[in-house]
This record gives structure tokens, sequence and C-alpha cells, in this order.
């Protein structure tokens, strides 16, 4: 039985490479890398309404619609929305643009309830889960775009909020019943 604290990385699965904290938590933070990412996946989007970036009409992307059936992308500024459907001819998949952010920075606690639940020697030390569940959590909101000169060079940055959560209590006696087995 491997028993888990926080700060162990996982080397499994779709999140190996995190800690159980980060998994847990998710993040407020782009990585150099995705913030790339996104910049060359959305560019043909924010070239198509190059004059509302510039005038600081076209701020944010919305995220608020992901994992419904349409996959719509709503771009919004100050006072008003634009709706804009994947296929479209920038050629972006915004499913799979919106979907990696979602996986990659959102918490993530039915991930590790999973693993508890269906991985035979994984459980959580149960003192460690009561300091994740003291933690914010992060949930992704939307896309901020900075203009950051006049040229057309942007910068893109998460918006989130913060907010708690629990483990349900039959994963809680799941995991200590693993964790009294391993001793």
């Amino acid at each position: 039985m491997k028993v888990f604290n926080i700060d162990e990385v996982l080397e499994f699965g779709k999140y190996s490479g995190y800690s159980l904290q980060r998994i847990y938590k998710g993040s407020n933070v782009l990585t150099r890398q995705d913030r790339k990412r996104l910049i060359e996946c959305y560019s043909g989007l924010l070239q198509k309404y190059k004059r509302e970036v510039i005038n600081g009409e076209l701020k944010y992307i919305s995220l608020s619609n992901i994992g419904e059936i349409s996959h719509k992308l709503n771009i919004f500024g100050k006072d008003n929305y634009i709706e804009i459907s994947s296929g479209k001819e920038e050629e972006v998949n915004y499913e799979d643009s919106t979907d990696f952010l979602v996986q990659r920075y959102r918490s993530n606690i039915s991930y590790l309830s999973w693993c508890i639940i269906e991985i035979e020697n994984f459980c959580i030390n149960p003192r460690q889960i009561k300091i994740l569940e003291s933690l914010d959590c992060f949930k992704t909101e939307c896309l901020e775009v900075n203009l950051i000169e006049r040229d057309f060079n942007i910068d893109i940055s998460l918006v989130t909020s913060t907010y708690k959560q629990t483990f349900h209590r039959n994963i809680i006696k799941k995991n200590l019943e693993k964790f009294n087995k391993s001793y």
C-alpha cells in the first residue's frame, strides 16, 4: 500500500508529475508553455477581432460553457457578447483547447476520490486529507486577453475564483480503511 502525503507526486495516470496538493487545489497561474499554446490557439480569433482587442472591448474569453455538448466559445467584452462555435474559419479546435485548460488548471477532487476507490494500493494519509480540505481551490472562470503593445502583441492569463471543498464521507471512510490496513 502506498500512503501518499500532499506534496508527493503521482507517477501514474493523467496527472502523472503532479502533486496531490496541486491536483486537489488546481492552479491560477498558466505555465509559459500553456500560455504560448493558448496564444497560438486563439491567435486567429484574436486577429479577427483585432480592433476590439486594441480598443479594450474584447478583454475576456469565457470558458463558462465547457462541457456542454455545443462546445461553443463565448467571447465577451465590457457590455457585449460574441458567440463563436467551433469549426469556423479560424480552424481552432476550441473543444481541445478549453478541455486541456480545465483539466490542467481546475481543482480535481474527483480524480483523487477515484484513485482512493479504484486503485487498490492507493490511499492518502488521513491527516493530510484534513490539510487538503483546509486549502482554497481554484475554479477557472475565463481567460483574460492583455494587449502588451500596440503592434498587437498579446498575453493571456487565467481568471479564477476560489472555493473550499471536502471529500465525501464515503471516500474518507474508504481511505481510512485502506490506511488502517497498511499498518
